[in-house]
């Protein structure tokens, strides 16, 4: 895929969260990414993905409703915790 080309608030929001994401992944092994609508947490599933963080980029954060996006930091040691 080709770097997403969205409206700039999209993008910039987008952005916003994949520093978050990045930021979190130190003290973390892994991260999950759920959306759904208020009432609507318990309904199945639509798509699970599982990507490693080092092959994250801005436009696999773009998750439709009910999907869950598992980010695995291969590189995460737990002795760097403070």
């Amino acid at each position: 895929m080709d770097e997403y080309v969205g409206d700039v608030y999209e993008l910039k929001s987008l952005k916003i969260l994949y520093n978050y994401i990045i930021n979190a992944s130190e003290k973390s092994d892994t991260l999950e990414l759920f959306t759904a609508w208020k009432r609507e947490e318990d309904l199945t599933l639509t798509n699970k993905t599982e990507r490693a963080m080092e092959d994250l980029k801005v436009e696999n954060l773009i998750l439709g409703d009910r999907e869950l996006l598992i980010i695995k930091n291969k590189n995460f040691n737990y002795t760097n915790l403070k």
